[in-house]
C-alpha cells in the first residue's frame, strides 16, 4: 500500500470514529452539504475589538479530498461559522479554521 493510500485509509477511520456531520454551505449560499469533521470548538474568547461580545473559533479537521473554499460557511452545533484559514492536505486530513463573531448583551434605544 502506498504512503498516500495509507494516510487515506488512517484519515478515513479517525473520521469514522472520532468525526461528527457539520454542514458546509459552498460559497456561503446554495444548498447545505453534510460533512463529518473531527470538530475542536475552542472556549469562547471575549471580542476586545469590538468591545463586548465574544469570539467562537473552531478547527474542522476533515478528507483531504473534501471541497472547500474560503467563501464556504459552515453549521457547527448550530453556529453559523465563517472560514478563516484552511491548511494544505496532510495525512488524509485538511485542517478549516472557522471563527464566528456575534455580538451578546442589550441593544439600548435611541
Amino acid at each position: 500500500m502506498s504512503t498516500t493510500a495509507r494516510a487515506t485509509t488512517d484519515a478515513s477511520k479517525l473520521l469514522t470514529r472520532f468525526g461528527e456531520t457539520v454542514q458546509r454551505i459552498p460559497e456561503g449560499k446554495g444548498v447545505a452539504e453534510d460533512v463529518t469533521a473531527i470538530v475542536d470548538l475552542t472556549k469562547e474568547q471575549s471580542d476586545d475589538e469590538r468591545g463586548k461580545g465574544y469570539i467562537t473559533r473552531a478547527e474542522l479537521e476533515i478528507a483531504a479530498e473534501q471541497t472547500v473554499s474560503r467563501e464556504d460557511q459552515w453549521l457547527v452545533h448550530g453556529r453559523k461559522l465563517f472560514v478563516e484559514m484552511m491548511s494544505e492536505p496532510e495525512a488524509g486530513l485538511r485542517t478549516v479554521h472557522v471563527v464566528d463573531r456575534l455580538k451578546r448583551g442589550t441593544t439600548q434605544g435611541r
